[in-house]
Order: C-alpha cells, then sequence, then structure tokens
C-alpha cells in the first residue's frame, strides 16, 4: 500500500512517467523495490513504453540509473559529468514473447489473468466440452440431477486448462492426483485413481490445455467429478489421432429461413469427413443437434464465418462416444422429445 501511494503522489506530482527509467528516478525504489516493478511490468503497467520483455531485461540499469539520479539529487549535483553520461540506460531489445506467455507474465504478478485468456489461444478446445466449467450446475439439472438409473451418475467432458496439479499416494499404496481443470467461466476440482492416474499422470502440468472426461456425481450437495480420460490438446495430433467435431454457434433470434438454406448449402458444398453439432441458442437455452449424415472439410469453417457473419464455427474433439452411459443415448445423437419440442420446426436440416 506504501508502494501504491508513493507512485500515486509522485504521478500526480509531476505528471505522467515516462520510460521504466524515469519512473525509477522519481519514485522512491525504497518503497517500490525490484520485485514490486517487476510485477508492474509483468502486469502490464508499462505497456505503454515499451513490450514486456524488453523491460524486464532492463530492470537492473534502470534501477541503478534512476538511484544514481536521485542520490544526486540529493546532493545538489547537477550534470557534474555531462549530459551524455547522465543520460538513462538505453532499452536493449529482448526476443518477444508470445502472448501465452504474457497471460503467464499476469497471472504470476496478480493472480488472474487480465487482459485475455489462454484458453483464446486454443481455438476449438471451448467447443469440445459439454458445457462451460461454470455451467456445470445447470448441465446436471438439465440431465436430470440424481435421478434415474446409473445411481445419479452421468459423464461430462469439461475443457480449459490444468492447475493445482497435486499427486499423491493413496493408503492402498497405488498413486492419485488432484487437480482443477479451468476456463473463463471458473475452475472446479477432478480426482483421478490407480488406472486412470497411471494413464494420465505424464499429461498432467500446469497450465496445460486439456479436455477431461469426468463421472459426475452429487455427494452432500456437492459434484463429485472423477477423471475417466485426459486429451491434453496441445499433443492430440501427436499422442494419437482423435476424431473431431465441427461445432456451429449461432443465435436464433433475428435467423430466418434463408439464413439457415445458405448455411445448408455451404455445408453440402464444403462435404468433408468431420461431423457437425449444431448448437443454437434462444431465449429458452442452448440446443445442441447433431444433424444426420451432414459431414465438413475441417478447413472449410473460416469459409462458413466468413460467408455467414452470424455463425461462430470451431473444430474440436469429438467427445460423444465417451460420454455414453450404459442405457441412455450418446450425447450429440437424436435429440430427446423434450429437446426436439425446443427446436425450431421447418430447419432444412
Amino acid at each position: 500500500e506504501g508502494a501504491i501511494h508513493s507512485i500515486v503522489a509522485e504521478r500526480e506530482k509531476s505528471g505522467p512517467f515516462r520510460s521504466v527509467a524515469d519512473f525509477c528516478r522519481r519514485v522512491d525504489t525504497q518503497l517500490v523495490n525490484k520485485r514490486a516493478l517487476e510485477s508492474l511490468v509483468k502486469s502490464g503497467a508499462f505497456d505503454a513504453v515499451g513490450d514486456r520483455a524488453t523491460l524486464l531485461t532492463h530492470l537492473e540499469p534502470a534501477l541503478r540509473w534512476g538511484a544514481a539520479q536521485r542520490e544526486q539529487a540529493d546532493m545538489g549535483q547537477m550534470g557534474l559529468f555531462g549530459l551524455e553520461e547522465v543520460r538513462p540506460p538505453a532499452l536493449e531489445t529482448a526476443d518477444p514473447v508470445t502472448p501465452l506467455e504474457l497471460l503467464r507474465m499476469e497471472k504470476e504478478a496478480l493472480g488472474l489473468y487480465l487482459s485475455s485468456h489462454p484458453m483464446a489461444e486454443y481455438p476449438g478446445l471451448a467447443d469440445s466440452a459439454s458445457c462451460a466449467v461454470g455451467d456445470l450446475e445447470a448441465w446436471w439439472r438439465e440431465q436430470g440431477g440424481g435421478e434415474g438409473a446409473e445411481r445419479g451418475r452421468r459423464r461430462v467432458a469439461l475443457a480449459g486448462l490444468l492447475q493445482a496439479v497435486v499427486k499423491r499416494p493413496t493408503r492402498k499404496g497405488t498413486m492419485m492426483a488432484r487437480f482443477e481443470v479451468a476456463d473463463e467461466t471458473g475452475a472446479r476440482e477432478v480426482v483421478a485413481f490407480s488406472r486412470t492416474y497411471e494413464e494420465i499422470a505424464a499429461h498432467l502440468e500446469a497450465d496445460a490445455p486439456a479436455v477431461v472426461v469426468c463421472e459426475v456425481s452429487e455427494e452432500d450437495d456437492a459434484l463429485r467429478l472423477v477423471a475417466e480420460r485426459l486429451v491434453r490438446w496441445d499433443r492430440r495430433g501427436v499422442d494419437a489421432a482423435l476424431p473431431e467435431l465441427a461445432v456451429l454457434h449461432f443465435d436464433l433470434d433475428g435467423l430466418g429461413a434463408p439464413q439457415l438454406i445458405e448455411l445448408r448449402s455451404l455445408l453440402d458444398a464444403h462435404a468433408g469427413r468431420t461431423p457437425v453439432e449444431i448448437r443454437a441458442r434462444s431465449v429458452d437455452g442452448t440446443v445442441h443437434y447433431a444433424p444426420e449424415g451432414v459431414r465438413i472439410d475441417a478447413e472449410a469453417v473460416v469459409e462458413l464465418e466468413r460467408t455467414c457473419p452470424w455463425l461462430r464455427a470451431a473444430v474440436g474433439v469429438d467427445v460423444r462416444p465417451w460420454l455414453v452411459d450404459r442405457g441412455r443415448p450418446a450425447y450429440g445423437g437424436r435429440p430427446s422429445p423434450e429437446r426436439a419440442a425446443a427446436a425450431p420446426s421447418d430447419v432444412p436440416f
């Protein structure tokens, strides 16, 4: 708090800071030390005067120069060695960092992502999930909760970044893991036991993008998630050839038959091997609908978005076969009577 007050007071007194060196000259670095300055750079506070990678390499010389300038001013010495020698140290350009590295800097400095979310760097990842992490309770109620067969257990696919990974032995001598799956809407803890642990342990790394298929049950009015399968999004083309699914999102409000007919024509024109799922939003919720026999060339989703600006398309992992419960229809198959009743009529699919 003292560091914040000193920064704000100096800025109000003498105007905006023009560079990191100017900041180090004007602010008491006993209050704003190197660690605080580094956090300011990592969080983006100095983005207006340089890129973060370059500024981070510049901190040490800037701090030394600023301290020397303040000491000289305190002693009343002005320009004893000429103007050239009191100029601030020059910035030496560093290798640029990736958008993901910038976001990790923000998380390290602030405990949260500020300018964006890492999920945005993995197109299609969110579309591989049954629902957003923050919507899990609503999804559970929609699925019938603890009612019916299978002792109220359901399978769900969550997509996000892995965090808070902990691996430890159990009383039986086997290994287990606890970790969180986090997306832009929230985070949820998942546990992995014995055989599943052995299959996924090598993939459990902090900040790794993944799709996790879990068995969901309700215990003491809270949802419990047990991992059954985990797919690392950044290794899906290396570890295994996984089936893909093209997901098309759009709002029904304001759309009519001409737009839907145009979409159907585009799907026919770009036919391929990737199955399609439509997620159509309305005031009553979102309908998931898999048109039978409709498949598209995965490379054509960009053309769909370009031609239909009212639509968002992405290609993700087709997890539907992994979500089939015994005695229950496959997720993404023919809609239930309730969903069929909620679906728009007279659509060309």
